[in-house]
């Protein structure tokens, strides 16, 4: 049993809700009651029973539940894909940003975007983002939540998902990459416009994305294990080696 509050970040279409208070890790959770007519950006208290139902930590069984404030805003907690997958972010609002789509429909009106540090789903349940397009980059902000034993991120609405400008491939004139094979961290990679990679290690998994501006970038790849790599620009594909 505990006394707890915060904002309201998030309603569901049977009128339970998702809290934050704070930021950071363990700063949010979703409340199991349907009693309740309130908004996103109210500042509530409430008392509760903290269960957890089919591993999703959640309030329910609410009392005396009153209504602060009204308005309040509430900032994303900048995440990675892999963070954004475990428990600490459950029920939390969060940013991803420059995650590419590498699943346009991974059933049940999910989608799924990778930074370079895993995979994360991205769910319909309370906005349904319309026609994902594959290799696209995307910031997505939105709920934590954890159902059929898996994390998932939720948009609320149209505003949370922005779809950055693709690359005109017909442009691109001048790329090179050194040295290949790669015998140290840092990859050299030469453009002659503000573009992207995507590198792909052997059986098709997104490693990293980097954005590249005009000349030479100099690449940290320190996190990666040697093996065969496929770095993608453009519509080329081009194959490299660590060793």
């Amino acid at each position: 049993q505990v006394y707890t509050g915060g904002i309201v970040t998030a309603l569901r279409s049977d009128s339970t809700f998702y809290l934050s208070s704070g930021s950071g890790p363990w700063s949010g959770i979703y409340v199991f009651s349907d009693f309740f007519n309130l908004n996103v950006g109210d500042s509530v208290t409430l008392n509760a029973e903290v269960v957890e139902y089919f591993e999703l930590t959640e309030l329910k069984n609410i009392t005396n539940l009153q209504v602060i404030s009204l308005g309040n805003s509430t900032n994303a907690n900048s995440c990675n894909t892999a963070a954004v997958s475990t428990e600490e972010f459950e029920g939390c609002l969060v940013k991803v940003s420059d995650a590419i789509c590498n699943n346009t429909n991974a059933g049940f009106g999910e989608w799924v975007i990778n930074d370079g540090s895993g995979d994360i789903n991205v769910d319909d349940l309370l906005y349904d983002y319309p026609n994902p397009t594959m290799n696209s980059v995307y910031d997505v902000t939105g709920i934590v939540d954890f159902s059929f034993s898996e994390f998932k991120l939720l948009p609320r609405s149209s505003s949370d998902v922005s779809q950055s400008v693709s690359i005109d491939e017909s442009s691109i004139t001048n790329f090179d990459f050194y040295p290949n094979p790669l015998n140290s961290d840092n990859l050299n990679v030469e453009v002659d416009k503000n573009s992207s990679i995507i590198i792909y290690d052997y059986s098709g998994q997104i490693i990293r994305f980097f954005y590249l501006k005009p000349g030479i970038n100099n690449l940290n790849l320190s996190n990666i294990s040697n093996g065969l790599y496929l770095i993608k620009y453009g519509s080329e594909t081009y194959m490299f080696s660590k060793i």
